[in-house]
């Protein structure tokens, strides 16, 4: 249900067995009915289970190669005046790892004690800091529609490239220069 004021509430019906092994799995859980008083005690919500988490260095150089690798397509896709095909690259999978790369920002700066939901995909408190901080003609400069953009784009994702690293304790033997 989606409410108004944009809250929305995610309702779930489960047969008993489910319902009691499923039940406590969730930290932002709310008991609405127990009729039947079968469900066990939970702790009160609260969004931990969404938190930012640290990237294992292999997640971190896993986002790191996708990006690298994958920019190529869009520079391809550009040279060739693909449009579609440079954008559809850039908005499926590398701006996927920007926003990734972001969220661990985020997460660094708050000791990985936030939520900023699905996909960074609600306003939150955090990314508005984040955006004020990194200043947001960078990132809107990031939205590729030309040459100029891309590289852009490049630059931002290889300042948090620099900067991730020793903070986040990732130990890099080599590292991509596009630019």
């Amino acid at each position: 249900m989606l409410f108004k004021d944009g809250k929305r509430i995610d309702l779930h019906i489960r047969v008993k067995e489910f319902a009691i092994k499923e039940y406590v799995t969730d930290s932002l859980t709310i008991t609405l009915i127990d009729k039947d008083n079968c469900l066990p005690k939970i702790p009160p919500t609260n969004d931990s289970d969404y938190y930012i988490k640290k990237p294992p260095e292999s997640r971190f150089l896993s986002c790191c190669n996708n990006f690298w690798w994958c920019l190529q397509n869009v520079a391809k896709g550009i040279a060739r005046d693909q449009l579609s095909y440079a954008m559809w690259m850039y908005n499926s999978v590398v701006r996927d790892d920007l926003t990734i790369m972001i969220d661990w920002y985020i997460g660094m700066g708050s000791d990985f004690s936030v939520s900023i939901g699905m996909k960074s995909i609600i306003k939150s408190t955090y990314r508005k800091i984040f955006i004020q901080c990194m200043q947001k003609h960078i990132l809107i400069a990031t939205m590729v529609t030309s040459e100029k953009q891309y590289l852009m784009l490049v630059s931002y994702f290889e300042q948090l490239h620099r900067v991730l690293p020793s903070i986040l304790d990732i130990h890099i033997t080599k590292r991509k220069t596009l630019i």
